[in-house]
């Protein structure tokens, strides 16, 4: 048979194999591609985020609403051209415990005061909070710092709680700043489920327990997770931003947390094991973090004055321990503050009875009024 006359050899070539294996694979893809696949990957997380945001937690820590609200107030009395005397500065155990319209008929020397303390709030974040925000818009004589004896221990070891709440307080108050970014946040809170419940990403476990009660249809939402609170009048209600705005927060920064229980309850929250309490007492505020603060508010002409909010007997053993280490760390305070050269006024020990109590840590309405008049007469004396 000629050559001609041959049939074509269909056999594989594998020279041509190889050749067209690496001329696919010198394709480049599309220089779309990874933006796509990036658009792609945030449509699936905000969809799988909306599935499951009933589920998520609110969280109580950096309560943007009292944030917020706080920062009209003082705005609005800078604007009306009202002076402010006296600005306190603390957590929940100061939150409640001044309130500032009875603070100014106890007052002599300074009776216009402001309470600027937060719920929950580490001093790291009450230190940006003073600096940038509250005390260049009050010009204030005289700033106050609430410290309860597990603010200040004698150890600081792991900090997780503390970076985490500090993280929260930042996201509120970055929404404060005037901004293109901080408009733009603002906006994007209200239309995506990913960045109003950023804060959740930083705890898989948060997201771990809501997928998992999505998936069971747990009938549980997430206003299960917030507070229920006794208002003024009686009232057990949701700590809303619509409660915050209509019940909560008083003139001049009072807040009625916690003024409508009658008489000491059991906390909240209690430590299961020695080891809770360990990472709660060695995840608090260091004495450097303190002098930061008392630094920020000298910068600004102030006197500083440190107070240690009343407190039931045994208030602080699930924290610290034991009544020993309790009271050590309230001259741990007094220590402190002494070396910072800064009055320390202690009420720990003043014995306050239970109906002036909501829990052993916060005051209710009756001792509230109490404390106001106590501290203003004890800082009219130095």
């Amino acid at each position: 048979m000629s050559s001609s006359s041959r049939p074509p050899d269909r056999r594989p070539q594998p020279h041509r194999q190889r050749l067209g294996l690496r001329a696919l694979t010198r394709r480049r893809a599309p220089g779309w591609a990874p933006a796509l696949a990036l658009v792609v990957l945030i449509l699936a997380v905000e969809l799988g985020v909306r599935s499951v945001e009933d589920w998520l937690p609110v969280s109580q820590a950096g309560d943007a609403a009292e944030v917020e609200l706080k920062w009209d107030q003082i705005h609005s009395l800078e604007e009306a051209g009202e002076r402010t005397d006296v600005v306190f500065f603390g957590n929940s155990a100061m939150d409640a415990a001044i309130d500032p319209a009875v603070w100014a008929e106890a007052s002599i020397s300074y009776p216009l005061a402001y309470n600027a303390s937060l719920l929950g709030q580490p001093f790291d974040s009450m230190r940006r909070w003073a600096q940038d925000y509250v005390l260049p818009h009050c010009d204030a004589a005289t700033v106050v710092i609430g410290v309860t004896p597990f603010d200040v221990p004698q150890i600081d070891i792991l900090n997780t709680n503390r970076a985490l709440v500090e993280r929260l307080f930042d996201d509120a108050m970055n929404r404060l700043e005037d901004k293109p970014l901080a408009r733009a946040d603002r906006r994007l809170r209200d239309r995506s489920a990913i960045v109003r419940n950023r804060a959740s990403f930083r705890s898989p476990v948060r997201l771990y327990r809501a997928v998992k009660a999505r998936v069971a249809d747990d009938p549980r939402s997430k206003q299960d997770s917030l507070q229920a609170v006794v208002l003024a009048d009686g009232r057990t209600v949701l700590r809303t931003p619509e409660v915050w705005e209509d019940d909560l927060l008083q003139a001049r920064g009072g807040v009625a947390n916690y003024w409508g229980v009658p008489e000491s309850m059991p906390l909240g929250f209690t430590f299961e094991s020695a080891v809770q309490r360990q990472v709660f007492r060695s995840s608090r505020t260091t004495p450097t973090q303190l002098d930061a603060l008392r630094a920020s508010a000298e910068d600004t002409g102030a006197d500083v004055i440190f107070v240690i909010p009343p407190s039931r007997p045994d208030a602080y053993i699930g924290f610290t321990g034991s009544q020993a280490a309790t009271e050590a760390a309230e001259a741990n305070v007094r220590r402190i503050g002494e070396d910072m050269g800064v009055p320390v006024l202690d009420f720990s020990g003043v014995g306050y009875p239970a109906d002036h109590f909501a829990d052993p840590v916060h005051l209710n309405r009756r001792g509230s009024e109490r404390f106001s008049r106590a501290l203003a007469r004890a800082i009219d004396e130095l």
